[in-house]
């Protein structure tokens, strides 16, 4: 028979070994974190979960700009977040002596995240309406819509939809959304609207020594939702259609200088112009090459690189020096005459049937030294 003391004994082994069991393992994951997920910055909020099986503690963290102000080790903590504080993520897990469990994790933050892209007409024409939206944006209450000048809301004014109308002095401008609730706005989701298309970007194509020219291509990026009007020097011909971002010319004929030009157009008109000015003459020689310093009466040579196009040469002198040779040529010879001032300058341009490029020089800095005299004639 069983006596009193050995069902004592019975109880509190099983007592024991009961316990050991349940502490053999971590506790489970908590489950769902009970709690508003918006948390305005500079205020309070609790957070809890249900007590877990076996857990003898709960470990929880947060983000930076918020800490915990009671509650630590517990199931349910209350949190405080200061006047940084934007989102974050709060995390929960419980433990043991056998270990701890899978985090819970809740995602916080105060105001809502920036609206999606918005839906709408890129171009709106003077005097006309529009329809703009963006998709629902969590946490979001509410909507406050943006627009330019000239542009007034006739429909929806703080939901995910908006109706416009555009008066008749509307050019451009950004249209801009922010989502709205108790902790503030969003950052804003922008978009850019217009009526008349943008100034094309900088034209691609040849600037100089275009004369007699018979296949030059000029350009511009293309801007989807738009065609192109593109002017050009009288004379000049077309050998490619004329509404593309791309057009060939053929300048044999033309008349220079002059100016190649492109406009954007849409259903609401043609923008501004982008100009290219554009000249038959070569361009300008880089640099002069030859002494910058000489004695009077001595002959020096100078000369340049070819100039693309150029089919003669035209070298200018200070009064009292002579091109000796090499005038219509890179290399031109020159005698400073003994009266020469003290300073002058060198210059040459190339030329074609278009007329001549800019002109080059070279400082000279002449004076009555002795050296030797290299001339032409002895």
């Amino acid at each position: 028979m069983i006596n009193f003391r050995q069902i004592v004994f019975l109880l509190h082994f099983i007592t024991i070994s009961f316990f050991s069991a349940s502490q053999a393992n971590p506790p489970a994951k908590p489950g769902l974190i009970t709690g508003n997920n918006i948390i305005c910055a500079n205020s309070t909020g609790t957070y809890s979960v249900q007590p877990v099986a076996n857990a003898t503690k709960y470990n929880w963290t947060v983000s930076n700009a918020m800490m915990i102000t009671a509650g630590a080790g517990t199931n349910s903590i209350t949190v405080t977040t200061d006047q940084q504080w934007s989102r974050g993520v709060l995390n929960v897990s419980a433990e043991n002596a056998a270990g701890v469990s899978v985090s819970r994790i809740l995602s916080l933050r105060s105001v809502p995240p920036v609206p999606g892209i918005v839906t709408g007409p890129a171009t709106l024409c003077a005097g006309s309406s529009g329809e703009y939206s963006i998709d629902s944006v969590s946490t979001a209450q509410s909507y406050n819509w943006y627009l330019p000048a000239n542009i007034a809301v006739t429909g929806g004014t703080d939901t995910k939809m908006i109706n416009v109308s555009a008066d008749n002095t509307w050019t451009s401008g950004i249209l801009s959304v922010r989502a709205v609730n108790q902790c503030g706005e969003s950052a804003g989701r922008n978009i850019t609207i217009r009526s008349l298309p943008a100034t094309p970007g900088a034209i691609a194509g040849k600037r100089f020594n275009l004369c007699g020219d018979t296949g030059q291509t000029y350009s511009v990026i293309q801007v989807p939702g738009v065609t192109y009007n593109w002017s050009v020097p009288a004379g000049t011909v077309f050998k490619s259609r004329q509404d593309s971002n791309a057009v060939k010319l053929d300048f044999s004929n033309a008349n220079f200088p002059g100016e190649v030009a492109v406009a954007a157009m849409n259903s609401c008109g043609q923008g501004p112009l982008r100009v290219l000015p554009v000249k038959g003459y070569p361009v300008t020689s880089q640099t002069i090459t030859g002494n910058s310093i000489v004695c009077t009466g001595s002959d020096e040579v100078y000369f340049i690189q070819p100039i693309e196009g150029a089919t003669s040469y035209k070298w200018k002198v200070p009064p009292d020096a002579s091109v000796l040779s090499g005038q219509g040529t890179t290399t031109a010879i020159i005698r400073f005459g003994l009266s020469m001032g003290s300073i002058g300058h060198v210059g040459v341009k190339g030329v074609n049937a278009c007329g001549h490029g800019n002109l080059v020089t070279i400082d000279i800095e002449a004076s009555g030294c002795s050296r030797d005299i290299v001339r032409s004639s002895e």
